[in-house]
C-alpha cells in the first residue's frame, strides 16, 4: 500500500495532502500491507523522504522507509544503516560529520543535522538510543511551525514526484526543540557549503547553471517563523579543513 493508493480512496473534496504520521497514531499494520522489501543497492538513488524506526513494533523488521512517490519500503537494517548508505554516496558519513561538528563547536552532546550542499537530513530521536528517525528536509517545499505555545507540530510538506497535485505532509510533534535547533544549524551549514563550492567553481572558471541549490534552500527556509542565529560557530575555513580531512588517508 502506498500513500498515493490511500489518496485514491479519499473523497474528492478532501485536502490534496497525504498524511504520513510517524509519531502520533502510527499504524504499522496499515503501512506494511503490500509494502516492498528494500533493495539496498537502490538506496543512493532512491528519493527517501522519511526513515522510521520500527524495532519495537516488529519481530525482525527494523526500518520503514517512505519515498517521494509514496511507496513504503521495509528493511531489517537499522535506521542509521539506511541513512548512512545515502550519506556515504554523497561523500561522507553522518558519524564523521557529527564528530567534526561536535569537536569544532565543543558541543559533544548536541544533535546536528546532516548537511552536504543541498542535501539536508534532520535526526529525530526516539525510544531506541542511537537509532533515530530521519527526515529528508531537502525534498521539502514548505515547513510550517507555529509560534503559539502548546502541542502544535512542525509540519513538513514534500511534493509527490509522480503526482504534481499531491503533497506528502509529515507532522512532527515530539522533541520539537531538537528539530528547531537542527533547522537553524542547517540554514547556516547549507549556505556555507554553497559558498565553499561556489568559490571552487569560480577558481575553475566555471559558470553556475540555473539549478543553483541555494535557490531551493532559501525557498525552504523562507517560511520559518523564527529568526536564525547570527553567531553560528562554524565558518568556511572549518568546512575547508573538513573537506581536506576526507582526502587524508587514515594512518
Amino acid at each position: 500500500m502506498t500513500l498515493i493508493n490511500l489518496a485514491h480512496n479519499k473523497p474528492s473534496n478532501q485536502s490534496s495532502s497525504l498524511i504520513f504520521s510517524p509519531q502520533v497514531d502510527f499504524d504499522l499494520t496499515t503501512y506494511l500491507e503490500n509494502s516492498r522489501h528494500l533493495i539496498e543497492s537502490s538506496l543512493p538513488s532512491l528519493p527517501v523522504v522519511y526513515i522510521r524506526n520500527i524495532t519495537l513494533l516488529h519481530p525482525f523488521l527494523r526500518s520503514l522507509i517512505l519515498d517521494q512517490s509514496g511507496q513504503i519500503w521495509v528493511s531489517s537494517r537499522s535506521t542509521n544503516w539506511v541513512a548512512e548508505q545515502i550519506f556515504k554516496a554523497t561523500g561522507f558519513t553522518y558519524q564523521k560529520w557529527s564528530h567534526f561538528l561536535q569537536a569544532t563547536t565543543k558541543q559533544p552532546r548536541t544533535i546536528f543535522p546532516y548537511v552536504h550542499g543541498n542535501l539536508i537530513f534532520y535526526r529525530i530521536p526516539n525510544k531506541i538510543e542511537h537509532h533515530p528517525d530521519w527526515i529528508n528536509a531537502s525534498l521539502c517545499s514548505q515547513m510550517i511551525c507555529s509560534k503559539r505555545k502548546g502541542e502544535h507540530p512542525i509540519e513538513f510538506f514534500i511534493p509527490s514526484n509522480i503526482n504534481t497535485h499531491l503533497n506528502i505532509r509529515i507532522p512532527i510533534l515530539f522533541r520539537k526543540s531538537i528539530i528547531l535547533k537542527q533547522v537553524d544549524s542547517s540554514y547556516h551549514l547549507s549556505n556555507l557549503w554553497n559558498h565553499h563550492y561556489n568559490q571552487q567553481l569560480s577558481r575553475l572558471h566555471y559558470q553556475l547553471d540555473v539549478n543553483n541549490p541555494t535557490d531551493r534552500q532559501n525557498h525552504f527556509f523562507q517560511d520559518y517563523p523564527f529568526n536564525f542565529k547570527h553567531d553560528f560557530p562554524i565558518n568556511s575555513q572549518h568546512l575547508i579543513d573538513f573537506s581536506h580531512s576526507l582526502l587524508t588517508p587514515l594512518k
